[in-house]
Order: structure tokens, then sequence, then C-alpha cells
């Protein structure tokens, strides 16, 4: 069994390798290009082209979009928009490739944990979304019928804070909007 687990870790250590070694390509690809554009153009007395000549590389990927980092609090404006947008509480993986198709990348290595830790927060120490088990997260201040969710009332407020609840409720409400709006 020894020689069996040895030969299936150098068999992914194989993959990895050759993985990173197609990154390195690519990467070295692009350099190669820039350097071959910077003799091109650094020379003042040569004739410039009118147009550049195709670079070639038969195992060149496709460009992947330049995202937006966000970390911390500063993804919530983002998730919940994302989430009102799609209809329906997202996990954490959910939440990251939704974030990334509106052109924002989550900072960190491993994304779905850090959403998740940023996520939980938001709801123990902020109250602003709510987990629904195995659906996902939703705001909590939106109804969700399909599991019968309806945002708590504060019908128990004394009389005298009801006035600055209501009005922090709705200055939270148009700082949300605001956010949403400009994402």
């Amino acid at each position: 069994m020894l020689g069996e687990m040895a030969y299936q870790n150098a068999l992914k250590r194989r993959e990895q390798l050759q993985r990173e070694i197609e990154r390195n390509r690519r990467d070295l690809d692009e350099v190669e290009s820039f350097l071959r554009l910077c003799d091109r153009y650094a020379s003042l007395d040569s004739e410039l082209p009118l147009s550049m000549p195709a670079v070639t590389n038969e195992r060149a990927a496709p460009v992947e979009p330049v995202l937006t980092p966000l970390s911390g609090m500063d993804l919530l404006p983002h998730v919940r928009k994302a989430i009102l947008e799609i209809g329906k509480p997202l996990v954490r993986g959910e939440i990251v490739r939704a974030l990334a198709d509106r052109g924002f990348r989550v900072a960190g290595e491993n994304q779905a944990r850090n959403v998740g830790t940023i996520m939980w927060r938001a709801k123990m120490e902020r109250g602003e979304f709510e987990s629904f088990d195995k659906l996902g997260y939703w705001p909590a201040d939106v109804p969700y019928p399909p599991v019968g969710y309806e945002p708590p009332h504060h019908d128990e407020v004394d009389e005298e804070e009801e006035p600055e609840r209501v009005a922090n409720s709705s200055t939270q409400y148009e700082a949300w909007e605001k956010a949403a709006k400009s994402a």
C-alpha cells in the first residue's frame, strides 16, 4: 500500500508541476511579447509598423478578467446586491462566484472561508443577514417566502426608543441602497 500511495502522490505532484509550468509559460510569453514591443518602440530612428504582428502561442489560454479585490465588510453591499439580483440565498462558494461575475475578487487565499467569516460577522454582530440551512445567506431585512421567512418586527419596543429605531433602520436601508446602486 505504501508504494501505491507514493505513486498516487507522485502523479498528483506531476499534475501540479505541469499546471505551474503552463502558467509560467504563459507569463513568459507575455513578457517576451512586451520586451519585443519595448525594443520596437525604443528605437526612434526606425520606422514603426502600422500594425502589430499576431503573437502565436498554440497553448494560449483565454485571458481572465482583472477583478477588483475587496475584503472585510467592504464586500457586504456587493454581496447583498448579488443575492437580491439572483433572488435566492447563496452559500459561501456561490457568493464568491457571484462577486467574480460582477467584477470583484474576495481577498485572501481561501475566498470561501473568508466569505464565511465575513457573513458570520454580518449575521451575528450586525444582524444584516440570515442563514438558512443548506440554502445560504439572505438579507435579514428582506422577506423570503419560499422558507416562510419574515424579517423580525420590533413591535415590543419602548415608545421613547421607537423614533430612534425607525430613524436608524431607514438610515441603514438608505445606506444599503446607495451602496448597491453605486456597485
